[in-house]
């Protein structure tokens, strides 16, 4: 099994078929894909690939994805607490019970 860290760092690169393969792999990893998603959005949010990548994989893993998305909302940085913000209010939208 490939590790979320490898999987990220396709998501980074922007090709389409590699982010497409990585994008399959975390959703299918489901929760335990969340913390090193989250991680490596907070050490590059400037990469828009990775970002854009990892809002659509954690609202697709969805409620498991609530803890630590609820977490960054204390972030010290404001554009993690925004990201984490925007991926609950559509994860939420998703009405989970």
């Amino acid at each position: 099994m490939t590790r979320p860290e490898e999987l990220i760092a396709l998501l980074k690169s922007g090709g389409l078929l590699g982010g497409s393969f990585a994008r399959v792999q975390l959703l299918n990893m489901g929760e335990s894909a969340v913390r090193p998603l989250l991680e490596a959005v907070k050490q590059e949010y400037a990469n828009s690939n990775l970002r854009h990548s990892a809002e659509t994989i954690l609202v697709r893993i969805g409620k498991p994805a609530v803890e630590a998305l609820t977490q960054s909302l204390q972030d010290d940085n404001p554009d993690i607490r925004g990201f984490a913000e925007m991926v609950l209010k559509y994860v939420r939208g998703r009405n989970y019970p």
